[in-house]
C-alpha cells in the first residue's frame, strides 16, 4: 500500500468515526490545567495577606482541588504560573510539595507534570533581587525547559514551556515598579522554541501544547473600571500567538489574571486554528471565584474544555466548550 493510499484510508477512518458519533471509542488525552495557586507559607509574609492582591492560598480549597482531580484521573497536569504570591523559597517549596503530592495521589508520572513561572513567583527577585543571583523559583523548581515530548494514551505529545516574566534590568520606564506584572516572550526564548519545535517536527506529534503564564490576548468583557494601565496582555502577545499557529501548536494554556475563558483563534486561515485556554486562580483566598480547567483531547478531531468552579461543597463542573 502506498503512502498516499494509507493516508487516505486513515482519513476515511477518522471521518467514519465522526459521522457515526463513535468518538467515544477513541482514546482521550485527559489534562488538568490549574494556575495561580498563590502559596504564602512564610509566617512573616502572611501579615500582608490583608492587602488585596497579596493574599495566599486557602487550605480548604486545596483539599477540594485534590478530591476533584483524583476523580478526573488526568494523564497530564499543567500549572501555569504564580505558584506563590511573593516568590520566596518557603512558599515555593510548599507549592512544589503540594503539586507533586497531588500528582502522586492521582498516579501521574512526575514527567507528566509541567509548570512555568508567573510574575508573582519572581516578585521579590524582580524588585529586590541581585542580578547575579538565581531567582528563587529557579532554585526550587529549576530552570524552564523549552520542550518535552512523550507518549501518552497512544498519542505522541509535544509540550513547549515559556517563561514570560520580565527582566527588570531591561525596564527603562520610570513606572518599572508598576509593570512587573506585565509579560513578554524574549528573543532567546523564541530561539529555544524554534530549535525544540524542529526536533519535534522530525519525530512527529499528534498534539502540541504550549504553556505560558501571561495573557497572549486581551481579556474579553473586562470591566472598564478594571482596565487602568494595561498590565495583563503580553507586550508581544500577538506575535507569540501568530508564531505558535504557524509552528503547528494546537493548544495554548495560561493563567495570570484569574479570568478563565477559552477561544479559537487564527491569524492565518491557511493554518490550523489554535485553541487558547485561560485558567482562573485555583486556590487564592477571598477571590471572587476559584476554578480550574479540565481538557479532553482527541487529536485532529475534538477538544473539550470544561471549567470547574469551587463551591462550599467542593469543585463542581460548570461550563464546557467543544472545539472540533
Amino acid at each position: 500500500m502506498s503512502t498516499s493510499d494509507k493516508t487516505e484510508k486513515e482519513t476515511d477512518a477518522l471521518s467514519s468515526f465522526k459521522k457515526n458519533h463513535a468518538i467515544v471509542a477513541l482514546p482521550k488525552l485527559k489534562i488538568v490545567h490549574i494556575s495561580d495557586l498563590h502559596f504564602v507559607a512564610h509566617r512573616l509574609l502572611r501579615w500582608f495577606e490583608r492587602f488585596n492582591g497579596l493574599r495566599g492560598h486557602d487550605q480548604d480549597t486545596l483539599s477540594a482541588l485534590e478530591n476533584a482531580v483524583e476523580i478526573l484521573k488526568p494523564d497530564l497536569l499543567f500549572v501555569s504560573g504564580d505558584q506563590s504570591t511573593w516568590g520566596d523559597r518557603t512558599s515555593l517549596r510548599a507549592a512544589q510539595t503540594f503539586i507533586f503530592k497531588l500528582a502522586e495521589r492521582v498516579k501521574i508520572d512526575p514527567k507528566h507534570v509541567f509548570w512555568v513561572p508567573g510574575n508573582h513567583d519572581i516578585l521579590l527577585h524582580y524588585y529586590f533581587g541581585n542580578r547575579f543571583l538565581r531567582r528563587n523559583h529557579d532554585v526550587v523548581f529549576g530552570s524552564t525547559e523549552p520542550c518535552r515530548h512523550l507518549n501518552v494514551s497512544s498519542y505522541r505529545v509535544g509540550v513547549f514551556l515559556f517563561d514570560s516574566t520580565l527582566d527588570r534590568r531591561k525596564q527603562r520606564s520610570a513606572l518599572w515598579p508598576l509593570v512587573g506584572s506585565r509579560g513578554k516572550i524574549s528573543r532567546p526564548s523564541f530561539n529555544e522554541f524554534n530549535s525544540a519545535a524542529n526536533d519535534v517536527a522530525t519525530g512527529g506529534c499528534h498534539i502540541k501544547i504550549a504553556v505560558v503564564h501571561h495573557h497572549p490576548l486581551p481579556i474579553p468583557y473586562k470591566a472598564d473600571g478594571e482596565v487602568g494601565l494595561e498590565l495583563t496582555t503580553m507586550s508581544n502577545g500577538g506575535t507569540f500567538i501568530a508564531h505558535m499557529q504557524e509552528s503547528g501548536i494546537n493548544v495554548v494554556l495560561h493563567g495570570h489574571e484569574h479570568y478563565p475563558y477559552s477561544c479559537r483563534y487564527s491569524f492565518d486561515p491557511n493554518q490550523g486554528d489554535i485553541i487558547i485556554v485561560a485558567a482562573g486562580t485555583a486556590a487564592q483566598r477571598e477571590t471572587q471565584q476559584n476554578s480550574f480547567n479540565y481538557l479532553e483531547i482527541v487529536p485532529n478531531i475534538r477538544i473539550v474544555v470544561r471549567q470547574y468552579n469551587y463551591t462550599e461543597t467542593g469543585f463542581r463542573r460548570d461550563s464546557a466548550k467543544v472545539f472540533t
